[in-house]
Order: structure tokens, then C-alpha cells, then sequence
């Protein structure tokens, strides 16, 4: 992942389990499928067939 606030590179592995965490299931419309989830260190992007949506501790944005 890209942190536009200071430039750094964090690199992501496939994460094994792709059922969402509850600060993303409200933004799941019913009968979306999650695609893929990979991980950083305590960061992921999670892929569906509708959103991609980037989740950090300090927030979430959805593309």
C-alpha cells in the first residue's frame, strides 16, 4: 500500500481469511463477494466484486 501523507511502501501478502472484519460488513451491499483480501502489517485492501476498499487504523477509503 501507498501512504500518500509520506510516500512509504508497505509490501502485501494474500491474507487466508476473507470473511470482513465488522468496521467494513456495513459497507458490503447484500450478495457482494469478497474477491481477495492481502494484508500489511496492520493494514489491508480487500477486493469484491463491486468496491476495492483500503482499511488502515487511522481510517478507511473506498475507491
Amino acid at each position: 500500500m501507498i501512504d500518500v501523507e509520506n510516500g512509504s511502501i508497505i509490501k502485501l501478502s494474500r491474507a487466508k481469511d476473507t470473511r470482513p472484519a465488522k468496521d467494513v460488513q456495513a459497507l458490503l451491499v447484500p450478495g457482494e463477494t469478497i474477491c481477495s483480501v492481502f494484508k500489511g502489517m496492520r493494514d489491508y485492501v480487500m477486493f469484491t466484486d463491486k468496491q476495492i476498499t483500503a482499511v488502515n487504523v487511522q481510517g478507511m477509503t473506498d475507491m
